[in-house]
């Protein structure tokens, strides 16, 4: 797992990634790469020319934009939601956790590769439940 911090190294971490990526990569040789979120860094991740598949998970924002923020909130949200969308395009494999999101996804981003898992819980299928019944 790779973790970018942006809040210590700031934004422009996503642009000077690609190097640790390819490192990382040619280090563990993994047979498929992640992205849990999307937006720049999803965008960079998907545009690489890696030895192994991509998927990115996208979860809300980095699809639907921010468009309640302010104006330079909002103006950089829509920078990411076009990486985004660019990085759908790219991607291997696209999860969306909402039929919301799948539609938010451009009309060119091949359908057979989404799919839609929510994040949540379900409440019919998982209870509480006596913790030495939980364990059994």
């Amino acid at each position: 797992m790779l973790y970018f911090d942006r809040k210590t190294e700031g934004p422009l971490i996503y642009y000077r990634m690609k190097p640790r990526i390819d490192r990382a990569i040619a280090e563990f040789r993994p047979d498929l790469v992640h992205v849990m979120y999307g937006g720049v860094m999803a965008g960079v991740v998907a545009s690489g020319a890696w030895p192994c598949p991509v998927v990115v998970t996208f979860h809300g924002s980095d699809l639907l934009g921010e468009n309640l923020s302010g104006i330079v909130r909002r103006l950089l949200s829509h920078h990411g939601v076009r990486c985004s969308w660019r990085a759908a395009r790219r991607a291997a494999g696209v999860v969306v956790v909402s039929k919301g999101l799948e539609a938010a996804l451009p009309g060119d981003v091949d359908r057979r590769k989404v799919r839609i898992i929510p994040c949540g819980i379900d409440l019919n299928r998982f209870k509480p439940a006596a913790p030495d019944e939980c364990r059994a």
